[in-house]
């Protein structure tokens, strides 16, 4: 499992399925999904793979509603990979503040490495 910062690598992550959320703690919730990430990634042969924020949106966005995380970003990707995730992808929430130009940027990222799915948690 690669615990990558940003979009930088696309070889982890080329075709895969991606899951995104804060996946703080990694709770039940959290491993019901990402068990489904991983059998449709496993039956079509392509990376499992968890996109997360780091720091987390609210820390960017409202700091003095933060609450403490309850894992650190090593630690988060650790858990995901003992539920056999193949790549964390951990990306700046701070992207947030220009979502207009974060989510084009992304696109453009998105088609260019050519994800097969993107299953949302919240």
């Amino acid at each position: 499992m690669s615990l990558l910062h940003g979009l930088h690598d696309p070889a982890a992550y080329t075709g895969a399925y991606v899951s995104i959320g804060n996946f703080d703690g990694v709770h039940r919730g959290h491993r019901t999904m990402i068990a489904r990430l991983i059998e449709r990634a496993r039956q079509d042969g392509v990376p499992a793979v968890v996109m997360t924020f780091s720091p987390h949106p609210i820390e960017i966005l409202r700091p003095e509603a933060a609450p403490p995380p309850l894992t650190t970003l090593e630690r988060k990707a650790e858990l995901l990979a003992e539920c056999g995730v193949d790549c964390v992808i951990a990306t700046d929430a701070g992207c947030l503040m220009n979502i207009g130009g974060c989510l084009h940027r992304r696109a453009a990222k998105v088609r260019t490495v050519h994800l097969a799915e993107v299953l949302a948690s919240t």
